[in-house]
């Protein structure tokens, strides 16, 4: 059975932990640890051939983050749409 190596890294925090699982983990992938849900990063890099090392952050942590990028791009849509309008209005006013 494979065995795959989960390191979670604690935002801010120099300290990290390892967990082991048995479980098929790729990137992109949710796990729960003690009750705390996970969300797997990126590959690491193997330190014994056999186990696969995945770089895992807390799920909340990624989620505010997101809503960060949600917003961060509605406002760029926002702006864009705004010029859009400006240049349409020139445009119309061109061909008067």
């Amino acid at each position: 059975m494979p065995l795959y190596e989960l390191v979670l890294d604690f935002e801010g925090q120099s300290a990290e932990e390892v967990r082991l699982t048995s479980e098929p983990v790729r990137v992109g992938d949710t796990v729960e640890v003690d009750a705390v849900d996970w969300v797997v990063v990126r590959e690491l890099a193997r330190r014994q051939r056999e186990l696969a090392r995945f770089q895992c952050r807390r799920a909340k942590w990624l989620s505010q983050r997101v809503r960060e990028m949600q917003a961060s791009m509605e406002d760029l849509r926002l702006r864009v749409d705004d010029q859009r309008a400006r240049i349409a209005h020139r445009s119309a006013l061109s061909d008067d």
